[in-house]
């Protein structure tokens, strides 16, 4: 886009609780502005335009771009519709913040990614923990202490619980391995500057819980051990260990609190209603806008589809898409 214009605008597509919490944290943004919302559902984009008081909504995206004339778009729909969504705002020529997983098909990224780059557009999954500051603090520990060590997911954040409460699509459920630590996965990504390769992974079952082991090489040299049990419990938790330091983390959606860090002796709790949620996802927009508005590519400390499909690709190998 021209420089000279300060002003990126934006739509956004998919009218859910992610919609709601990009919109809020955009219209907080300098040089950026919201100017339309679009959904499957009319009555659903009203509600969220209404609620972010924007007046242009609907649920044909050509439509809303037609009347609008966005820069860029954030996607936030249903997990299996979200390539196809991408696809679309790619060849109207928007640069696109989108929600995670793009796709559970590492090839189907690759063809994204080859379509934006012909396209001229800058694609960057939303994977906000990567702006956390608490994130970005570790990470730099790792430049003293070492790589990323060790992730360890010790399940029972079983899909039941969310099945119950009907947080998502049915169809989540049958990747739910891949969905459940796709943030977890990615960190390792992060925490390794991209992952170089798989050297082994394991699968076994231990009572009645699948049980997963992966030794991972990062591009800056680190190896990390990544290690899923699978658990019928309530209670979800994983820990970063860095050479010299650990790094604490446990998931507990029982208690609403999504993740609490504690590294040397300091904890923070995270949630979707606190600051710190809430400031990543600013700090992530932040980001993508600077890169529109100056032609930027998207690279570290964002993920990029490239970085994304090398993602998905290894978590596929590992989980073999395995239905729970």
């Amino acid at each position: 886009m021209d420089e000279n214009n300060s002003t990126v605008r934006f739509i956004i597509i998919g009218a859910g609780k992610m919609g709601l919490y990009h919109g809020l944290a955009l219209k907080a943004c300098k040089n950026a502005e919201l100017v339309g919302v679009v959904s499957r559902s009319t009555e659903s984009a009203k509600k969220l335009a209404q609620e972010l008081s924007i007046s242009v909504y609907g649920n044909n995206l050509e439509e809303i771009c037609s009347k609008t004339k966005p820069h860029a778009c954030i996607v936030a729909v249903s997990h299996f519709v979200t390539s196809k969504v991408l696809g679309e705002c790619i060849e109207l020529g928007l640069h696109v913040l989108v929600e995670k997983p793009v796709s559970i098909d590492s090839e189907i990224i690759t063809a994204l990614n080859i379509q934006a780059k012909a396209k001229g557009v800058n694609i960057m999954v939303a994977v906000n923990r990567r702006f956390y500051k608490v994130i970005q603090s570790a990470y730099l520990d790792t430049q003293f202490f070492g790589g990323l060590k060790s992730i360890v997911v010790s399940g029972n954040d079983h899909p039941n619980y969310y099945k119950l409460r009907k947080s998502f699509t049915n169809d989540v459920y049958d990747y739910w391995p891949l969905m459940n630590t796709i943030h977890v996965f990615d960190l390792i990504s992060f925490f390794s500057k991209g992952i170089k390769e798989l050297v082994f992974s394991t699968s076994s079952i231990n009572g009645q819980e699948q049980v997963i082991q992966s030794i991972i090489l990062g591009n800056n040299g680190s190896s990390t051990t990544f290690s899923y049990a699978e658990g019928s419990g309530n209670l979800n938790g994983w820990s970063i260990m860095l050479n010299g330091k650990d790094l604490q983390t446990i998931i507990s959606p029982m208690e609403k609190t999504e993740l609490t860090f504690s590294f040397s002796g300091l904890s923070k709790e995270i949630n979707k209603e606190n600051s710190i949620f809430k400031e990543g996802l600013f700090e992530q927009l932040n980001f993508f806008i600077n890169s529109v508005k100056h032609g930027i590519p998207i690279s570290f400390p964002a993920c990029n589809l490239e970085e994304h499909a090398n993602v998905i690709s290894n978590m596929s190998r590992i989980f073999k898409l395995n239905h729970v």
